[in-house]
This record gives structure tokens, sequence and C-alpha cells, in this order.
């Protein structure tokens, strides 16, 4: 997120004259990563009953250096993404990241410009880019003992080291967890069995949901969508969105 106190008088002349030609000339991307609200990709209203669905394609975040070998993917290539698109909840307001992002700029001179040919960048030659990731271990997640695991901060994951073996251990976590918590929507209804993996609006949709269940869709990285694609709040306390309609890119990571 853009520092709005930032701005040239609290730098040397010089300093500020070059962090202004960089935001000018050199940076083409700026990625702002946030978190998504729930702590488990499982999704929807068990009450209501609807768009109660595991959310596969969520990317799961990479632990540890942020920096690494990874593949950018101008749209996410996996089928079902935009049935996950229809109620996401993220941490941030990207209106209000992207209006300091202007703001940042406007202190330093850098006005909006149109793009060179074949450049889709735009503002000073510089995207903002939202990029949400999900946080794993989850908060809840128990231990071999059964106590609940401690919840990590930002600068643990930095330092956290993984591999390909927990992520199978949490992939299976989220396969127990997600089964408990359609028998317990499935108990508040006095049902005797466990509520279906999917609700479906359609039966299209429904042959989707099974199509994903039968691909790997789960991918280590981060989302990017143009902070600018982001449409009116649909539920203004918890920053949710219907971004269905954006097919956003995929920063892959080499697991």
């Amino acid at each position: 997120m853009p520092d709005v106190n930032l701005t040239p008088a609290v730098l040397h002349p010089a300093a500020a004259a070059s962090f202004a030609d960089i935001l000018r000339r050199s940076l083409r991307s700026l990625l702002c990563v946030v978190r998504f609200r729930c702590p488990t990709r499982a999704m929807g209203q068990v009450m209501a009953r609807r768009r109660f669905h595991f959310a596969q394609t969520l990317p799961l975040r990479r632990h540890g250096h942020p920096t690494g070998s990874f593949r950018w993917f101008q749209a996410d290539p996996r089928p079902g993404v935009e049935l996950d698109l229809r109620q996401l909840s993220i941490s941030d307001n990207p209106h209000g990241l992207l209006q300091d992002w202007r703001q940042l700029k406007h202190d330093f001179g850098v006005t909006s410009s149109r793009p060179a040919a074949g450049e889709n960048h735009h503002g000073g030659g510089c995207r903002l880019y939202i990029c949400p990731a999900q946080r794993w271990p989850s908060q809840s997640m128990p231990g071999a003992d059964g106590a609940v695991a401690w919840t990590p901060t930002l600068e643990d994951e930095m330092e956290e080291r993984w591999s390909r073996e927990e992520l199978a251990r949490h992939l299976q976590w989220e396969a127990e967890d997600w089964l408990e918590q359609r028998w317990f929507g499935a108990s508040t209804f006095g049902s005797t069995h466990p509520m279906p993996k999917y609700c479906a609006d359609s039966q299209e949709e429904a042959n989707l949901f099974e199509a994903m269940e039968r691909l790997p869709c789960t991918a280590i990285g981060m989302w990017l969508f143009p902070a600018e694609a982001f449409p009116q709040l649909t539920q203004t306390q918890t920053f949710t969105f219907d971004i269905s309609t954006v097919r956003p890119g995929l920063f892959l990571f080499r697991v």
C-alpha cells in the first residue's frame, strides 16, 4: 500500500527528484498484496444455503522470502475462476488503495499520460495491481495433538520455510475442515446427510464444479487485478465484491 505520508517535503531534493523519475519512467507494475478475509477457502453462507462451496481457485500465499521463481499469467487459465469471484472478500478497500496511489503520484508531480504504442499501462506508465492471496496454515488449523496452532504474523511468514509435504498436509486439513462445515450446516437444518459440496445456480455451474474437482486447481501465488477494475462494493463493511466479469492475472510461484 502506498505511504500517503511520503511527500517531496520529507526527502532530500535529489532523492525526491530521483523517486519521481522512477515513478514516471522506470516503474511499470506495483503489486499491492492483500489477504482474503476468510481464514479458509470455504465460501458462502451456510444458513442461506446460497453459493456455499469450496473455492478451489483462491491462490494460497507463498511462504518465506517474497522473491523466487515465478510465472506471470496475464489471465488465470484455470476453469471456474469466475464462480469464486462472485463474492470476493478482501482485507483492504481497493478504491482507497487506488486513491492513495494517485495521491502519491500527484504529490511527486507524476501526471497521467496516454500509454505508448503497444503498452497497456496508464497513469505515469505504471499500473497498480491488487493481489489477493490466502494465508495458510489456517488460523484454526489444529496440530497433531489437537491443539490450535499459533497464528503466524506477516514477519513469521517471511521467515517460515515449508515443504511439499507440509502443503499436502494443509490441503488434507482443508478437505477435512470443509467436510466438518458441511456436517455442521446439515445439523443446523436437522439433516442426517452433509450439505451438498456446492449450491449451484444452474446445472452448467454444477458441471463446472465437478470438473474443477477432477483438475488440480490449487495454486501457490496470488491473483492480479488492475485496481481500477473493482466495481462498487456489494457489502461495504467487509470489502466484498462481485468481480466475476474480470479475468485476473495469476502470479504462480514454483513450489
